[in-house]
């Protein structure tokens, strides 16, 4: 009789190039070893793919997928030799693309400080520098000053709208109340997209980075009014008092706002 070879009953080793199978069950107890676990590159691959059940789990309980990618894109880093041989640089250049992908995962959904981290890794990749340099531009959300651009440009073919600021203008209190309530509608559209982008994340982390986007349309309002007073009379802008130049910047940055959050289906953070 033919003797029977034994069969090797015991787990198996998890392939590293395969996310891990999980289900709503087990979710949690694999996530919360997931940037220990040796199948975490595809992990974080997977929760970019909306359609995988990664992401789907991560929608569904409302984890926090941008402090997740920040702790995994360390998982990509790599060792480099003086001199890379060819197939540490294929590996260089895999993992480059995809953190390049949570890089813009990240900034869409406005997780600034997450996105820095990976940044970081990408640097230690040595990523080229005109890469680098490109994306420097990106926290700065280019998208959000095209749109205030695009909004002096509807104040000015405005003439009911130039009335009214300059009407507001014109009360010693009131065009500072009116700036008040043009700061807090600019505001509640940031909070509105950033919960739009990140569902059911607290509160608090909600207002903290509409605050940032906030912020950074503010500025981009400042310069535009500046170049407005320095070089609108010049052109076709009658020289106006501060007070309707603020008026004015605001105004720019309230519709720049609405034009990119109701005319546009894409993030604002989405980098260019």
């Amino acid at each position: 009789m033919a003797e029977v070879e034994p069969t090797d009953s015991g787990p198996k080793e998890p392939d590293p190039s395969k996310p891990p199978q999980v289900t709503w069950a087990t979710f949690e107890e694999v996530r919360a070893v997931i940037d220990r676990h040796p199948q975490r590159i595809p992990w974080a691959i997977q929760m970019l793919d909306k359609a995988s059940d990664i992401a789907h789990c991560y929608r569904v309980f409302g984890a926090d997928a941008d402090g997740d990618l920040q702790k995994l894109a360390k998982a990509f880093h790599l060792e480099l030799l003086a001199v890379p041989t060819k197939e540490q640089k294929r590996e260089v250049q895999y993992n480059l693309y995809y953190l390049k992908h949570i890089w813009r995962f990240l900034l869409q959904r406005y997780a600034f400080r997450e996105a820095k981290d990976v940044g970081r890794v990408m640097r230690g990749l040595q990523e080229a520098w005109p890469a680098r340099a490109w994306r420097w531009k990106d926290p700065l959300l280019p998208r959000l000053g095209v749109a205030v651009f695009a909004g002096f440009l509807v104040l000015a073919s405005s003439s009911t709208l130039l009335d009214i600021l300059w009407k507001a203008s014109t009360s010693k209190r009131g065009w500072m109340w009116f700036e008040l309530a043009q700061v807090a509608m600019v505001y509640a559209l940031a909070v509105a997209d950033v919960q739009k982008r990140i569902s059911r994340r607290p509160w608090r982390q909600i207002f903290s980075r509409a605050g940032k986007i906030t912020l950074r349309g503010l500025i981009y309002g400042l310069l535009g009014g500046a170049l407005q007073g320095a070089v609108g009379p010049t052109i076709c802008w009658p020289k106006t008092s501060p007070a309707m130049l603020a008026l004015c910047s605001l105004m720019a940055v309230v519709l720049g706002f609405t034009l990119q959050l109701f005319w546009q289906e894409g993030s604002i953070g989405d980098p260019l």
